[in-house]
C-alpha cells in the first residue's frame, strides 16, 4: 500500500494498493542424464530478490530446448508432448517433464509467452543409455577373437560416455576367458571406457566348442548391459 500524507496535516491522505509480480522464471532438475529418461523440471516464478513468488494471473509458459532433438510432456512417462504450460494464479510454480533419446548438449528454456518475465533457462548434458558388443558370432575353439564394446543413445548412435565407465565382463557358464590382449595372455573381468570416449577392444579365447553369450555389464548399473550369441566350433580334424 502506497500512502501520501500531508506533513502539516492539513490535507487528507491517500493511499493506493498496488500488487508487484514476479519478474522472472527459473528452471530447475537434473542437469545430467541418460538418452531415453523421461527428467522432470520445476518451472518456478521469482521476484527480483530471487524470493518465490505467486502469479496474480494465468501464466502461459513456452518450453523449448533449442536445436536440440529433445520433447517436454506433460506426464510423467513421457508420452503427452507439450510445447507450452501454465502456471495458474495465486501459484508460482509447475513442473514439465522431458525427455531426449540423442546423447547431446542442450540448452531447456521456459519463456513466458507474454514477455513480460525474464525466461529461465538450463543447460543439460545427455548421455549413452546403453552398452553394445560387437564381433564374430562364430570362431575356431581355442583362437584369440577380438570384441568392441561400445556406449550408445536411445537412437543406437555410439556417443562418449560423460565419466569413466566400468564395465564387468562375463561369459555364463562358459569355459573362456576375456583378455586385455590380443595373444590372450593377461587375463581380465572388468574393462573400463574413459570419460570422453565411446569403446574399448577387449579379446576372448574359448578352448572348447560351445554356445556362448558374452556380457558386458555397467558395474554401476546405469546403461543398460550389452550382449553377444557367439559360438566356438571344433579347430582341427583327427
Amino acid at each position: 500500500v502506497l500512502t501520501a500524507s500531508d506533513n502539516g496535516s492539513v490535507l487528507s491522505s491517500d493511499a493506493m494498493s498496488i500488487s508487484v509480480e514476479p519478474n522472472h522464471l527459473v528452471l530447475t532438475g537434473n542437469t545430467i542424464f541418460n538418452s531415453g529418461t523421461c527428467q522432470s523440471y520445476l518451472i518456478t516464478t521469482k521476484d527480483a530478490n530471487n524470493t518465490t513468488a505467486s502469479m496474480f494471473a494465468t501464466l502461459t509458459v513456452n518450453v523449448s530446448n533449442g536445436a536440440a532433438s529433445g520433447t517436454f510432456y506433460s506426464n510423467n512417462t513421457c508420452v503427452t508432448p507439450i510445447t507450452s504450460t501454465t502456471i495458474a494464479a495465486t501459484t508460482s510454480s509447475r513442473t514439465v517433464y522431458y525427455k531426449n533419446s540423442v546423447a547431446e548438449t542442450a540448452t531447456l528454456h521456459a519463456d513466458d509467452n507474454a514477455s513480460n518475465l525474464t525466461s529461465g533457462t538450463l543447460g543439460v548434458t545427455i548421455g549413452p543409455d546403453h552398452i553394445s558388443i560387437a564381433g564374430n558370432s562364430y570362431a575356431p575353439s581355442g583362437t584369440c577373437q577380438a570384441y568392441t564394446i561400445t556406449t550408445k543413445d536411445t537412437s543406437n548412435a555410439q556417443k562418449a560416455v560423460l565419466a569413466n565407465l566400468t564395465i564387468d565382463l562375463s561369459q555364463g557358464v562358459a569355459s573362456g576367458a576375456f583378455y586385455s590382449n590380443n595373444i590372450c595372455t593377461a587375463g581380465i573381468s572388468q574393462t573400463s571406457i574413459l570419460a570422453a570416449q565411446s569403446s574399448v577392444t577387449v579379446y576372448y579365447k574359448d578352448i572348447n566348442a560351445e554356445a556362448i553369450t558374452l556380457s558386458a555389464v555397467d558395474h554401476d548399473g546405469l546403461l543398460a548391459t550389452g550382449t553377444l550369441a557367439i559360438a566356438m566350433g571344433p579347430d582341427h580334424f583327427t
